[in-house]
Formats: C-alpha cells, structure tokens, sequence
C-alpha cells in the first residue's frame, strides 16, 4: 500500500506537471537553525497551467484519479489475487494439456514407425520432455504417467527388436528426463513426489544392468533427498538385486588377472622377435637371407599375437568397472539405512531360487555353483570398498555367505565355503585400502595380483606387496588375524601362520591364541600344532585351558605330547635326583587350577583308558607335591573316581595296592574323617562282591560236592 501511495503522487504531480520544492524546516518555522541553506522562494505557476480555469484543473485531475484507481491492469488486491490464480490455473492446464498431447503423439507414432524413424522419433520427443522439465511444466501426477506410458509404448515397439535396442532407448529416454529435472530451477528433484522417484527407480531396475545405468542411478540418488531415499530403499533394493544377478556372469576371479599376465608374456615375446629381426638385418653379412624372412614373419605373428592378448586384457577390466560403478551407487545411501540394504541384498544370494532357470538339468548344477561363487566374491568385494559400512555388518555378511549350505540345491552336495586363500587376500587389502590404512592401494593392489597369477602363497603375496611399498605396519597382521578369526577359519589361519613364518616376531600372540581357542573342539591337531610353532614359550598355558582340556580328550593326541605343550617332565621317567622338592619356584593360581582342571579331564576322558588317564592324574598329583602346593579337593576327587569309583562302576574288584594309596590321598587332602569313610564303603563293596561270588558258587554246585561255604 505503501508504494502505491507514493507511486500515485508521483504521477499526479507529473499530471499537474508541477515539481514539488523541497522546504527547509527551520526557515519555514523562523528559527535560526537553518541559516546558510537556500531560501524558499514563491514562484508562479508554469505556463502549461495558465489560462485554465480552477474547474478544469480540478477535472483534468479526478478524471486522472478515477483511471488511475479503477485501472484494469492493477486491480484492488483481493480481486487482484483471485483473478491471477485462475489465470494460472488456467494456463497451467493448457501446458499439462500441451505436455500429454505430446506424450500422446509420440506413444502413437513409435508404433507404427520404421526402425530408422524410431530413432529420430525417440531423440525428438525426448528433448522436447527435458525442454518440458526445464521450464518447470511437468508435475509429480504428470510425470509419472509419463514413464509409465512412455516406458510402455518402446517395450511395444521394439518387441521386434529384442535386447540392446529396448535397453538403449529406454536408458536414453530415462537419461533425458533426469536432466531436464536436474536443469529446471523451478521444481527440483527433492520436489517431486517420494512414490513418483521410487516409480522411476523401479523403472530403472527393469533395464538390464550395465554400467551406464549405474552412472545414471548415482546421478538419481545424489541429487534426492534422505527422506527420499528412505522412502525408495526398496526400490533401490529391487535395483541392486538386478545387479548382482549380473554379477553371476562375470568372469570367475581366478580368470580375471591371467588376460595381463599374458599380454605380458606377448610382448615379452614380440621384443625377443623383434631383436632377432634387429640383429639379422644390421648384420653386415647378408648370406641368411632365408633366415631373416623367417625371423620377420614370426616377429609379424607374435604381433598379431599381442595384439589379440591385450585386446583380452583389456576386456577382463568390465567387471572391475562394473563392480567399482555399483561401489559409486552403494557409497551415496546413508550410513543408516547401507546395513538393512546389504543384509537384504546377501539373503537374496542364500536363496533357493537365486539362478533357478540354471537347475533345469543336473548337469547345469556346477556352472550355477560357480556363478554363485563368482557373485558373492564380488558383493563382499563391493561391499569391502564401502566406507560407511562398518566391520561387524562385513563380517555378519561374509560368515552368512560361507554358512550357506548347497544342500538347499543339492542333497547329494555338502556344506560350501567358497572363498579360497586367494580370495580371503583380496578381500582383507580391499578392505585395508578402503579404511586408509594403505595409502598407496592401487600400486599394492597391481603388484599384489602381479605376485598371486599363481595363487600359491597368497597370504605371503599379500604381506610382501605391502612390504615392497612400504606400507606393512603390525597392525596389520592383528587385524588380519581377527577376521580369520570372526570367520571360523582355522585351516586358512593355520596355512597364513605356515605362510608368514618369515613374520612370526610380528605377528601378535594374543590374536593367534584367540584362533587357537576357537579351532580347540574341531581342529585339535592343527590347534596343537599352531600352539607348538607359534605360542609355546610365548604365552601361558593357562590362558589356553580350554585347548588343554580338548587336547586331553583327543585321541590322536598323545599324553606326553600334552605334558610337552606345558613343558612339565615326565615325573615318572625323571632321575632320583632330580625328583627332590623344588621349593624355589612356587606356582601360580592360575597353574595349579589348570593341573587340577586336567586331573578331572583325565579322569573323566573316554578316550584315555583307565590305567593311562591313572597315570597322567598321578603326573598332576606328583607335579603339584614337588612345588610343595597342597591339592585341593578336585584331585582327590579326579584320583577316587580312577582308583575306586571307575572300579566299582564296571562292577570290578578294587585293588588293595591301589586303594591304600587312593586312602592316603584323600587322607591328606580331605581328612581322616572322609578317608574313613571311604574306607568303609569299600570293604561293603568287597563283601558284596564275595557274597555273590559265593552265591553263584552254590548254585553252580548243583551235588554239593568239594568245600561248602
């Protein structure tokens, strides 16, 4: 209102064509504040003026006024804003009219349109729908009948045209609309509607996957917001699975680096050719001349050779570019939302139906095997190189993916744990690469598969690649090790510790006894040796109890190899004099419970038999006597159920040598009380078995011939 107003005084004074003067306060009141400024003066009215009367001045100027208000162009402001949105309500309609008749005519005409005409047709419409999208004329509604429709209409056409022409148009089509929203400054893609970006995704995830579309879908999630994205995870999910079906097709991972290894050795090749030529033509003797023709055309075979070897090198990196496209469209999901993601994505690999048009014949079962194997390798590689996601998610997927069972496929098969030595390398410095703890990745990488186109000691490979950069730190072993270990592998652990014994010193104990305490109830031998090699002398053995215990209930352990683990001698086989007291070195708690412990794990194994499990109990009773530490209840209790209970439990007589020496035991570790007692239930035990025995004798003495008892 304000403007209004003083736009209005400016035009009736233009009217009067009067200027207004600009009077000074002071001199207008009298005070003497305003001395020294120009001094108002009157002056008569200007010329235009004269000769008209006050009546005509006074009309000229309401006629001016009544215009003025009543002018169309600048209505009051009620009425003002009523009629500008119908007008662009109005004019709204007409461009979303004008936007569908375009959808229209093109969904007609690609019908009925040659194959050469189509793809003028497509590049036509397709920048007249982003020239659409720019200017702002195409809302959420309209938008998604337009992919709908659209999408339609070029499956339709290009029936007759199968494969890559459908696939081509459609990602061109969808490419087009997305840069007509990303270029519109009036609707921007956080605009537009959650369902209609989820629409256009899903759309996306019909395509056949390549790395093109990839590009495309990072494009798409870059620019929409995390709500958004929160909305459409399930479209992006339909989207990423598409993607690891492609990833059954790639070539294996044991392939893909021997296409440079033997461009290498064809121009190693092709060089060799080419200093014969060299040497036969600038040789001042021209006499063999038949030999240097010869020389010359193997030298033209060799390049031709080349040629061909590094034409397939070059083809091996699509899957690296196809695996590195889906990192970019993985890392731009929130760290909240990539775990729910890569869970769901790694179930759909442990699917029954995952590649189920390959089981039609049994014959196909391998080649689906290998397809699944190809495809989980290269989604714990995907996921590897993802900074946002953390380690426990990694190792949650990968020891989901190697518990998966072929039999669900096969009954005939055996459980599948498909990462090799190899892998499980590539993996660990993929992932080392992406938490920064290598700086120089791609140099440690290209030398890393340089050294493993063999693949026999890939662990080795992988620490001498870091070594040869400059990037081996102690850590790295730790953390090599612990995901081994998270990974329930102690055949790997144990060929990685065989591999790296050049690195023994460096490798952290603690982290090989963790292995060694998980490897204890299904792997004792290779735990047994991993301890001998690398943990004897290095950490306690009562901090691997629970490998002792499994070693004393192993049958294909011996007892002096576990009395060897500990480093204790054989008491039994020591000289007299070495059999005193060795009062100086006292034991430790933890010692003497494990000897106790072992005692009851003697007693109790089922794989010992009853005189050695005896035997090595004694071994503890005598270790613990010689360092002057009192038993506690759990050895006499470990040596009555050996000499006394063991006996009466097979209903067998109880030696009396023996039981005067389990007597004295339990005296001194439990009382006489106790011994007593004991004592007591032996001696029935023994009438016992004298009244039966003297039963059956009876009965079997059917004359009563001989003495009577």
């Amino acid at each position: 209102m304000e403007s209004r107003r003083r736009l209005g005084k400016r035009r009736m004074a233009h009217v009067s064509d009067t200027q207004p003067s600009i009077l000074d306060g002071a001199t207008f009141w009298g005070s003497s504040w305003g001395t020294g400024q120009t001094q108002w003066q009157w002056k008569p009215p200007s010329p235009s003026l004269q000769g008209t009367s006050a009546s005509e001045k006074a009309g000229n100027m309401l006629d001016w006024l009544m215009k003025w208000i009543y002018k169309p162009a600048q209505p009051p402001d009620d009425f003002a804003d009523t009629l500008g949105s119908i007008e662009d309500a109005h004019d709204t309609k007409e461009q979303e009219m004008g936007v569908e008749s375009d959808v229209e005519d093109f969904c007609s005409a690609i019908k009925s349109c040659t194959p050469v005409d189509a793809i003028r047709l497509c590049d036509s419409f397709n920048q007249k729908f982003q020239r659409h999208l720019t200017l702002g004329l195409v809302c959420s509604s309209l938008l998604s009948r337009t992919l709908q429709n659209v999408s339609l209409a070029l499956r339709m056409a290009s029936q007759q045209e199968q494969g890559i022409n459908t696939a081509r148009r459609l990602l061109m089509f969808y490419s087009s609309v997305w840069e007509g929203i990303l270029s519109c400054k009036v609707m921007r893609p956080i605009d537009f509607d959650s369902k209609v970006i989820g629409e256009f995704i899903s759309l996306l995830a019909e395509i056949p996957s390549s790395i093109e579309l990839h590009n495309l879908t990072s494009k798409v999630l870059a620019s929409v917001s995390s709500t958004q994205l929160e909305a459409t995870l399930g479209n992006i999910e339909l989207l990423i699975k598409s993607s690891i079906m492609r990833l059954a097709w790639q070539p294996a991972h044991i392939h893909r680096y021997q296409g440079f290894k033997d461009a290498e050795i064809s121009i190693k090749t092709v060089q060799q050719s080419i200093r014969r030529v060299k040497f036969l033509t600038m040789s001042h003797k021209f006499v063999n001349l038949p030999e240097a023709r010869h020389a010359l055309s193997k030298a033209f075979e060799d390049l031709n050779a080349a040629c061909a070897a590094i034409v397939n090198a070059e083809d091996t990196l699509q899957p690296a570019l196809y695996i590195k496209s889906m990192v970019a469209v993985l890392a731009l999901l929130p760290k909240s939302l990539l775990p729910k993601l890569a869970t769901s994505c790694s179930n759909f690999l442990n699917q029954k139906d995952f590649l189920e048009e390959e089981l039609s014949s049994p014959l196909v079962l391998r080649p689906m095997r290998e397809g699944r194997h190809v495809a989980c390798f290269d989604w714990l590689l995907i996921l590897s190189r993802l900074e946002k996601m953390d380690d426990v998610t990694f190792t949650s997927i990968w020891n989901m993916l190697e518990s998966y069972s072929l039999g669900q496929l096969n009954p005939q098969a055996e459980s599948s744990h498909f990462t090799t030595a190899v892998e499980i390398a590539e993996l660990s410095l993929s992932r080392w690469i992406t938490q920064g703890h290598v700086v120089k990745g791609l140099a440690v990488e290209h030398t890393f598969r340089t050294m493993n186109v063999l693949g026999r000691t890939p662990f080795l490979n992988l620490f001498r690649s870091l070594q040869k950069h400059e990037e081996l730190h102690d850590e790295m072993f730790r953390t090599f090790f612990d995901l081994l270990y998270k990974l329930q592998k102690p055949r790997h652990s144990f060929a990685a510790l065989h591999q790296l014994r050049r690195y023994a010193s460096r490798v952290d104990v603690r982290t090989v006894a963790k292995i060694v305490r998980r490897m204890d109830l299904n792997n004792r031998r290779m735990a047994y040796q991993i301890y001998m090699h690398y943990c004897k002398g290095r950490i306690k053995p009562e901090s691997c109890v629970s490998l002792i215990v499994a070693m004393i209930n192993s049958d294909n352990i011996s007892s002096r190899s576990i009395w060897a683990a500990l480093e204790i001698p054989i008491w039994a086989e020591l000289p007299e004099h070495r059999k005193h007291p060795c009062r100086k070195k006292s034991l430790s708690k933890s010692r003497i419970n494990l000897i106790h412990k072992m005692a009851t794990a003697f007693s109790v194994s089922k794989v010992r038999s009853p005189r050695v499990a005896l035997r090595n109990v004694t071994q503890c009773w005598q270790y613990l006597s010689a360092h002057g530490v009192e038993p506690m209840p759990e050895m006499s209790k470990a040596i009555v159920y050996l000499g006394v209970t063991r006996d009466i439990e097979e209903y067998n007589w109880v030696s009396t040598d023996r039981f005067r020496w389990v007597f004295d035991v339990v005296a001194k570790c439990e009382g006489q009380e106790v011994a007593d007692e004991m004592d007591r239930a032996v001696y029935k035990w023994r009438q016992h078995l004298v009244q039966e025995s003297d039963a059956r004798f009876r009965e079997a003495n059917v004359l009563g011939t001989g003495h009577l008892i």
